[in-house]
């Protein structure tokens, strides 16, 4: 994508398969841009800095946004909804439900693999399984880097995850004292139905956020139900 692009209430639902990095469900890069209101169904398979609906994103706002699809990255760094996160790029009211598989490498999260800089994630879930390689792998976020400095302005905050679906006894792999949190690692049946609202309940029900029952099910976005 160029810079300063908009992306609101749009979708994907094919699989994706690259033999290169920075691959994404909906959009392989955004650098400067927003996306909200978007979501993506389809399989991501690729080479490296992947994820269900956004491979590389830098700069951005991704706002009111999922992906349910799964995530197979042959190298390193496959995140449920954005591989790579860096700069002052912001995640907020989001989620990913793919499992994410690492073949020969490290940099696995539930909802993102790498955040860089002054990145922050917040009011968000995921829920896929993780199996990757190393230590920078997680239950949410892969790893946090600070880059050396600033360290207080990486931050993963409000934010859950199902400790039995994804495998992941940690929320983040690496770097999980850069962050303020809270980040709560939930049992399936606390994150579904009427039970959603009483574990999550930094999470906005009036305005953003549904409740599913009869069958339950994950949450799901206002917006999209």
């Amino acid at each position: 994508m160029e810079e300063n692009t908009v992306v609101i209430n749009s979708y994907a639902t094919g699989d994706v398969e690259s033999d290169n990095k920075s691959t994404g469900g909906l959009v392989g890069e955004v650098n400067n841009g927003t996306i909200t209101n978007a979501y993506a169904m389809g399989f991501v398979k690729a080479d490296s800095q992947s994820g269900g609906l956004v491979g590389n994103g830098s700069y951005s706002t991704i706002e009111n946004s999922f992906s349910t699809g799964d995530i197979t990255v042959k190298s390193h760094t496959g995140g449920g909804l954005v591989g790579s996160l860096y700069g002052d790029s912001y995640i907020i009211n989001s989620y990913a439900h793919g499992d994410i598989t690492v073949d020969d490498g490290s940099f696995a999260g539930g909802l993102v693999a790498f955040m860089f800089e002054k990145s922050v994630v917040e009011k968000s879930y995921s829920t896929g399984s993780v199996i990757a390689n190393g230590d920078e792998v997680g239950g949410f976020v892969g790893e946090l880097d600070s880059g050396g400095e600033n360290g207080e302005e990486i931050d993963v905050i409000d934010s859950y995850w199902d400790v039995e679906k994804t495998e992941q006894s940690n929320a983040i792999g690496s770097g999980s004292e850069l962050a303020s949190g809270p980040i709560e690692g939930l049992n399936t049946s606390d994150m579904q139905g009427s039970s959603a609202e009483d574990e999550m309940d930094v999470l906005d029900f009036i305005d953003t956020w549904a409740s599913i029952e009869d069958p339950d099910d994950y949450l799901e976005l206002q917006w999209k139900t």
